[in-house]
């Protein structure tokens, strides 16, 4: 019990570093037709910038782990993108595959926020993520490595399905557990 509550403390004074992105979300959100699949990991802070965008514009997103020392879906990213970065986001809507998390988040906002323009909060991040930086050490680096004590690594036959929002730190905890198990 008390190492959940540490866990908790962790989650949360990674989201405040944050600033409020990933808290809230828009409604009547516009959905794609084919879902978006978004090959990232937990305790990426690039990775992290994405999911607040998704947070934002309420997207049901198809999330692929990719921790470091993963043997899942790392490959699938470099067959598809020709190089091993993260995160990664397939539009089949659009044709589009993006690495990069600020043209990902310009490519969100574009074709699913209601006006088609980034907000400002999410328009310029700067080039070295301190604040993330500073949420991944504040949560112990969870979700950043795959965890090789697993010994069966099959995936679930169906994705499982997350009801969360980025800045949850209860939502964190889960996340960062289903990335070091590779479980989309």
């Amino acid at each position: 019990m008390v190492i959940h509550q540490i866990k908790v403390l962790q989650s949360l004074a990674s989201s405040l570093v944050e600033g409020g992105r990933g808290v809230s979300g828009t409604p009547f959100p516009i959905q794609p037709a084919k879902p978006l699949k978004l090959y990232e990991f937990e305790g990426s802070p690039f990775c992290r910038r994405v999911r607040e965008a998704i947070t934002l514009l309420n997207l049901d997103v198809e999330i692929y782990p990719c921790p470091k020392g993963g043997q899942k879906y790392r490959q699938i990213v470099k067959e598809k993108g020709g190089k091993l970065q993260f995160p990664f986001l397939i539009d089949e809507n659009t044709g589009d595959q993006l690495f990069e998390s600020q043209d990902i988040i310009h490519h969100l906002f574009k074709y699913y926020g209601k006006t088609g323009k980034t907000p400002a909060k999410y328009s310029h991040y700067p080039k070295i993520p301190v604040p993330e930086f500073a949420g991944t050490l504040l949560n112990m680096a969870r979700g950043v490595w795959v965890d090789k004590k697993i010994v069966d690594r099959a995936a679930p036959e169906q994705l499982l399905e997350l009801w969360s929002f980025e800045a949850s730190p209860y939502s964190r905890i889960v996340r960062a557990t289903l990335t070091e198990l590779e479980i989309p």
